[in-house]
C-alpha cells in the first residue's frame, strides 16, 4: 500500500470525529459534499453542461456516441459489515464495481450520481471520507461524481448510477458469442471471496474493532499493517511469509478492487464478441453468457488462473481452489469471447496495456451443453453457484 493509497483510506477522518448528521440535517451535510464534488468538475470537465448542486446535472455526449447506464449498491450486512469496512474503502469499492459494467460493455465512463441512504448517527467525516473514496476512483478512471440524493435510514445503502459512452459499434454484449469462439479472462479469480474469509477471521480474533462507539463504521483501515496482523493472529507464520503476503492481497482484493475498467474498450477494438464482468462468479457469468448467446461452452480447467490467496485458503481447508474461482464472485475481472482468428490480436493488445489474459474455454453448439474438462476426467457439468440475492441456501 502506498503512502497515497493509506491518506486516502483516511481522508475525512484526520481531524475530529465531527458531527453526526442528526445534529446537522442533510442540507449542511450535503453542502459540504457538493463542495468538494464540484472543485473537480470545474470549467475544464468538458462533458458537463450542468454540474454538481442544482435538480439534476446535464452531460454532453460525444458526437457519434451512445449512452451507457448501470447501476450498483452496496448495502450494510449484505455487502458489507461495519467491523471491516472504512468510509473511504466502501466510497471507493461502490464506483469501481459500478464503473465495471461500462468497461465489460466496450464503453468509458464518463460521470457518476450517487445515492447515500444513512442512519442519521453517521459522521459528518464519515460522510466526506466515502466521497473522497468515491472521487479517489473517479480520477483514477478519469470520470466524475456530480452530485445524488441522500435520505435518513437504519443501515447504511450506497447506491451508484455510472454514465458511460461508447460508438454503437463497440459495444459488446453477452449474447455475442459463437460456436467456435475462445473463452478468455483477465487476471486472476477467487481471491476476493478468498479475502472476505480471511477478514472474517481476524475480524473475529481482533480484541478491539476497528470502530469505536462514536463512529458508525470503522475508523482504522483492515489494511494498515495487515501482514503483521495475519501473523499475530496465527493466520499466517511470519509477517514476510508467502501466506501472509497472499492473504493480505486477497483482503486488499476484495476491500479495495481493481476491476480493468479501460480493458473493455481495448478487447472490443481487438475482436471481442461478448464481454461481461465477474461479480457473482466465473460460473454465474458463464451460464449468462452462454443463456443470452444461445450457446453451450466447454472450461478447461487447468486453464482458469486462480489467485495465489485462493489456492492458499483452499489448500488450508482441503477444498478445491477452482470452487472459489467458479462460485467467488466480487473479483470484477473481465470474461470475454473472441473468433479463434482475433485471440492473438486481442490478447497482445492488452498485453500492452498491462493485462494479463488466459484463455480458458470454447463456445460450441448448446446442444452440447455446458461442461467442465480436466485432464485425465471425463467431462461433468458446469454447476452455478455463488451469491444469489433472495434466495436462500
Amino acid at each position: 500500500m502506498t503512502k497515497d493509497e493509506s491518506a486516502g483510506m483516511q481522508g475525512g477522518l484526520g481531524r475530529s470525529h465531527g458531527r453526526a448528521l442528526k445534529s446537522i440535517g442533510e442540507r449542511a451535510a450535503v453542502a459540504e459534499v457538493l463542495n468538494r464534488l464540484a472543485a473537480r468538475a470545474g470549467a475544464d470537465s468538458a462533458p458537463v453542461i450542468v454540474g454538481p448542486g442544482d435538480d439534476a446535472a446535464a452531460l454532453s455526449l460525444p458526437p457519434g456516441e451512445a449512452l451507457i447506464v448501470t447501476i450498483d449498491s452496496l448495502v450494510e450486512s449484505v455487502h458489507f459489515e461495519r467491523a471491516w469496512t472504512t468510509p473511504s474503502d466502501l466510497g471507493f469499492k461502490l464506483m469501481q464495481s459500478a464503473a465495471s459494467d461500462v468497461g465489460a460493455m466496450g464503453g468509458r465512463p464518463l460521470a457518476a450520481v450517487v445515492a447515500v441512504s444513512a442512519p442519521p448517527e453517521l459522521l459528518e467525516s464519515e460522510l466526506l471520507a466515502m466521497t473522497g473514496g468515491m472521487l479517489e476512483s473517479a480520477e483514477r478512471h478519469r470520470f466524475l461524481v456530480l452530485g445524488g440524493d441522500t435520505a435518513s435510514s437504519p443501515h447504511l445503502v450506497l447506491t451508484a448510477t455510472v454514465l458511460g459512452a461508447a460508438a454503437p459499434a463497440a459495444l459488446r454484449r453477452r449474447s455475442g458469442a459463437h460456436p467456435g469462439d475462445r473463452i478468455l479472462v483477465t487476471g486472476e479469480l477467487g481471491d476476493a471471496v478468498a479475502g472476505l474469509h480471511v477478514l472474517r477471521a481476524l475480524s473475529a480474533l481482533e480484541v478491539t474493532p476497528g470502530h469505536p462507539t462514536h463512529a458508525w463504521l470503522r475508523t482504522a483501515s483492515p489494511l494498515a499493517d495487515l501482514e503483521r496482523r495475519l501473523a499475530t493472529r496465527h493466520l499466517a507464520p511470519r509477517a514476510d511469509s508467502p501466506e501472509a503476503l497472499a492473504y493480505g492481497a486477497a483482503v486488499r482484493r476484495f476491500l479495495r478492487p481493481m476491476p480493468p475498467i479501460e480493458a473493455g474498450p481495448i478487447a472490443a477494438a481487438a475482436g471481442a464478441s461478448a464481454m461481461i464482468d465477474i461479480s457473482d462468479g466465473l460460473a454465474s457469468e458463464l451460464a449468462l453468457i452462454a443463456e443470452a448467446s444461445g450457446v453451450g461452452l466447454v472450461l478447461e480447467e487447468s486453464a482458469v488462473p486462480i489467485g495465489a490467496g485462493a489456492r492458499r485458503l483452499a489448500l488450508e481447508r482441503g477444498e478445491d481452489p477452482l470452487a472459489l474461482a467458479l462460485s467467488g464472485g466480487e473479483d470484477y475481472e473481465l470474461l470475454m469471447t473472441a473468433p479463434a482468428e482475433r485471440v492473438h490480436d486481442l490478447t497482445a493488445a492488452l498485453a500492452e496495456s498491462g493485462v494479463r489474459v488466459t484463455m480458458i474455454g470454447e463456445i460450441v453448439r448448446h446442444e452440447f451443453g455446458r461442461h467442465v474438462h480436466a485432464p485425465g476426467r471425463p467431462p461433468r457439468p458446469l454447476t452455478v453457484g455463488g451469491f444469489e440475492h433472495f434466495r436462500r441456501e
